[in-house]
């Protein structure tokens, strides 16, 4: 694809958030819901790596 310098920054510049703009996305394992579970899982998972248990 070939564009234009100008329409090439124009295109850019969408992307950049307004100053003071704040963005929030928690999806999958950094979800607040999922947090918590996925804090268990770690800990339990270092556990049976730790003891060798299979």
């Amino acid at each position: 694809m070939t564009i234009d310098v100008l329409e090439f920054i124009g295109k850019l510049t969408q992307h950049i958030y307004a100053k003071g703009f704040r963005v929030v996305r928690r999806y999958g394992l950094y979800a607040r819901v999922k947090k918590k579970l996925s804090i268990e899982i770690i800990k339990l998972y270092n556990f049976i790596k730790q003891r060798n248990i299979y």
